[in-house]
């Protein structure tokens, strides 16, 4: 096995190993101070597996690795990632082994209408709140709110699609238990949009280097 396939194989697992903690964290989430972590986790382990996705996808195609600048070009800022992404695999997906399975794959990530303001946050977190404190200690003008704001933001753009998911917070007997529907929702718009990109993987959509890492990305342990 040689060194770029134990360095893809390395990344993958660190992705999905942020994902999986991430996950875990949001899932029993007490209130939006508890925002940090989570946007951490999530977000770290969705630029990487984007960026895997963008390197193999030019692998696939041009046989060559994208270089550093072009990666940086992107910085943290996960809706372009995600674009780019979405954009080299939407051109494969008929050469995927059974290309039924990734369109519905598709199908059931953009039905999650609360996908988009979750990865909002994450890319605005990457873009600026990571150092929200620290900056803020500095005198800098903040280009986003701090995470737990970023959290409430995102968590009101959710309930606005799905108001449903808190009408019974008022029974439950902690915050945590009354949070772990929306919580839930959550986790389940990150999970089934990294789905989508396990499946694209999986059925080599972005080439045999993919499919022979994909079970690296796999988040069954969720």
């Amino acid at each position: 096995m040689n060194s770029r396939v134990l360095t893809l194989e390395a990344e993958a697992a660190s992705a999905a190993s942020l994902a999986r903690t991430g996950l875990t964290l949001l899932r029993n989430m007490g209130s939006q101070g508890d925002a940090d972590p989570v946007l951490v986790c999530l977000s770290t382990a969705a630029e990487k597996m984007l960026k895997l996705t963008i390197g193999l996808t030019a692998l696939e195609t041009n046989r060559e690795w994208p270089s550093k600048a072009e990666m940086q070009a992107f910085s943290h800022n996960i809706l372009k990632l995600n674009a780019q992404a979405m954009a080299g695999i939407a051109t494969r997906i008929d050469d995927a082994v059974h290309p039924p399975v990734v369109w519905q794959a598709v199908k059931d990530s953009l039905e999650i209408e609360w996908t988009e303001p979750l990865l909002k946050a994450l890319a605005n977190y990457g873009g600026g709140g990571r150092f929200y404190n620290l900056d803020s200690l500095a005198g800098a003008q903040q280009p986003h709110p701090s995470p737990p704001l970023l959290w409430w933001e995102m968590e009101i753009e959710i309930l606005k699609r799905r108001p449903e998911v808190l009408e019974s917070a008022d029974l439950k007997p902690s915050m945590v238990e009354a949070r772990r529907p929306l919580n839930a929702h959550t986790a389940r718009g990150f999970s089934s949009w990294w789905e989508f990109y396990f499946l694209a993987w999986r059925h080599g959509v972005i080439g045999g280097d993919a499919r022979a890492l994909s079970t690296s990305i796999k988040l069954d342990a969720v």
